[in-house]
């Protein structure tokens, strides 16, 4: 499946290993270049996916039915699944790399942050206060989402401005 949280697995694990490895031996430079490079892929791929979304928004969903309201629905609100993909697939990654360097609390603290401080209650906002419906329900998790990929990234940037010394987990 796409999106980010079916972002394939392989990717995002191997990107995690390497840059473990690279921290781990000593270059940060080159920990720096997997990070950037995976982020990078990670966010081309989504792009892709994202655009296809919005393209396809009248032809993907007739795939899997024909009921006319629920084709209006999803011609509705796909493009704007397709910024969830880009935000999404961004946020696996940049979580998956922090793992990697061994600050597996970042993703859960951005994470918790980022999905029940913002996303769910501007969720509920847009969707129940100002009427969005479903519409408001998505850009609320869009919000959100972009809030997590956002933070994820600073911090791994920060992150990885460290000296090696500082990265190193486990080592005394």
């Amino acid at each position: 499946r796409i999106g980010g949280h079916h972002f394939p697995k392989s990717a995002v694990i191997a990107a995690s290993v390497r840059v473990g490895n690279q921290i781990g031996a000593g270059d940060v430079g080159g920990a720096r270049r997997s990070a950037s490079v995976a982020l990078a892929l990670g966010a081309v791929t989504m792009l892709f996916f994202g655009v296809v979304f919005a393209v396809g928004r009248n032809a993907l969903p007739q795939l899997y039915s024909n009921d006319a309201d629920a084709l209006a629905l999803a011609a509705l609100v796909l493009p704007i699944a397709g910024a969830f993909q880009l935000f999404d697939g961004t946020q696996v990654v940049a979580g998956g790399v922090l793992r990697g360097a061994g600050r597996t609390h970042a993703p859960a603290l951005v994470n918790l942050f980022g999905f029940y401080g913002i996303a769910l209650p501007l969720s509920a906002f847009w969707a129940f206060r100002i009427a969005g419906g479903l519409e408001g329900i998505w850009w609320g998790l869009v919000t959100g989402l972009f809030a997590v990929a956002l933070l994820l990234v600073l911090w791994l940037r920060r992150t990885l401005s460290r000296p090696i010394a500082e990265l190193r987990v486990g080592v005394h």
